[in-house]
């Protein structure tokens, strides 16, 4: 079992180099699985647009969109997809900064702590909410109300941009 990293005031400067490196590649590959997907699937598009002879029918649909001014609505979509896509992989530079020396931690959504280390067999388990640890609790919790919230503003957007 590991344990994950101490608060910064009790790591060595090479441990806090070692811990911004790996949020700043947590936060690039962060990006990335939320870019990545979106220009993947642009290609995709651009080739079946290109390359498949049923040019005539998607313009036609364009057309339609552009008609009844549905941009904006398509526009929101895009955009709360990626903004979901975003906060689903945040979490993934506090979590591999947290618990680094443990070899596969994915399935565990929150990093708890015992409340009193008194032997009590009634110990009480609370969420941490120190250091690295606190920081992917924070986040993944933020992920989870965005969760909660995000069903009424996708019903939303489709009925604010008709």
């Amino acid at each position: 079992q590991g344990e994950y990293l101490a608060p910064a005031a009790n790591r060595s400067a090479a441990d806090a180099k070692e811990t911004a490196r790996i949020k700043a590649l947590g936060a690039q590959m962060a990006i990335v699985l939320t870019i990545l997907p979106l220009l993947l699937g642009w290609g995709i598009a651009e080739l079946v647009y290109r390359y498949t002879g049923a040019r005539g029918s998607y313009s036609g649909k364009v057309d339609t969109l552009r008609e009844h001014d549905l941009a904006y609505l398509y526009a929101a979509a895009l955009v709360l997809s990626r903004l979901t896509s975003l906060l689903s992989n945040l979490p993934l530079m506090y979590k591999t900064v947290a618990l680094p020396t443990l070899p596969d931690v994915r399935a565990n959504m929150y990093i708890f702590r015992l409340a009193n280390r008194s032997g009590d067999d009634d110990g009480l388990v609370l969420l941490d909410n120190a250091g690295e640890a606190g920081r992917y609790n924070r986040a993944n919790r933020s992920m989870h109300h965005f969760t909660e919230s995000g069903l009424s503003l996708a019903l939303s957007v489709p009925l604010a941009g008709f």
